[in-house]
């Protein structure tokens, strides 16, 4: 069996209720960019997850016959036994129900109950699934929804309809992350154009803060738009309780936070830099801009240089 694997920190379920066509396309790309977005059955006629489950063999049949290219090229996963391959229909990942999952009859559940337990760390989106939807659309749901043994990590993003057991939240608050990037010297306002891309095309928000002002006597005109330049201890101290993720460029200025999820970037060789040794709190958190400099950091991530 192929192994599923996620790189993305939330999973979004969608079911067919009213909180899937209440999603505008903006939201669903939003979503989409955000989340492994998981769907059901026949969705993939209408929109395009990442991964798509397939409970029914009517199912299977009706996207083999009548999908689209693009709805058969989504990967789709069954539960062992459970249907039969249909081509051009691709199953991409079978998977095995463990003895709890085996006594399930809602789809949804066993999907959720799989979910879980596959990725423990990662947090759940439900949409599409009420007390309301699961009395019509699958009427084991409600029983066997009641009976789950949920987390704090899965939310009901219904925020019309409950759902027994599972806390209600927005979905935009949940993907929402503020991202502070603390810069000691200008770094050729690389940290600005990474804060802009951030605010223009994902759901997160960024703040760039730069220790002094750049001053060059040959290059009297360039000039950078951070966000703060030169902040006081208490702007340094509001900036960063308002922010979920710290991104360090450089140096650790102008301390390291250790209760915050952060990181290191490097743009420029480093005197006396040990791969996994210096810096060593950040290991596995380290990443260098795609020129010469990771022939220096050999412990840290490759990135694009968004200058």
């Amino acid at each position: 069996m192929t192994q599923l694997h996620l790189r993305k920190p939330c999973i979004a379920l969608l079911g067919a209720g009213l909180s899937v066509h209440d999603l505008s396309e903006e939201d669903f790309a939003l979503l989409k960019a955000n989340t492994f977005v998981v769907t059901f059955d026949y969705a993939p006629l209408f929109l395009q997850g990442h991964l798509n489950i397939i409970s029914q063999q009517a199912a299977a049949n009706t996207l083999a016959e009548h999908g689209s290219a693009a709805a058969q090229r989504v990967p789709h996963l069954a539960w062992e036994g459970q249907i039969e391959p249909v081509p051009p229909l691709q199953i991409s990942y079978w998977v095995a129900p463990n003895d709890a999952e085996r006594k399930l009859v809602s789809t949804f559940v066993k999907a959720l109950s799989y979910l879980q337990r596959t990725f423990p760390q990662k947090t759940i989106l439900l949409f599409g699934w009420s007390q309301k939807t699961a009395a019509k659309a699958d009427h084991q749901a409600i029983p066997e929804l009641e009976q789950f043994q949920t987390t704090s990590l899965i939310y009901n993003c219904d925020l019309k309809h409950s759902l027994r057991n599972f806390q209600q939240k927005n979905w935009r608050s949940i993907i929402h992350k503020k991202v502070l990037h603390l810069c000691p010297s200008a770094l050729a306002g690389a940290p600005v154009h990474l804060t802009k891309i951030t605010n223009k095309y994902t759901a997160y928000e960024a703040k760039s803060v730069l220790r002094k002002p750049f001053s060059n006597s040959a290059i009297k005109n360039l000039h950078w738009d951070y966000d703060v330049v030169s902040p006081s201890k208490s702007q340094l101290k509001e900036l960063i309780e308002w922010a979920d993720i710290l991104h360090y460029h450089r140096a650790v200025y102008p301390y390291q936070v250790p209760h915050k999820p952060s990181f290191i970037q490097f743009h420029s060789p480093a005197k006396n830099y040990v791969p996994h040794q210096s810096l060593s709190t950040f290991n596995g958190r380290k990443l260098v801009i795609a020129q010469h400099q990771p022939t220096i950091y050999t412990d840290a991530r490759i990135v694009p240089n968004l200058i």
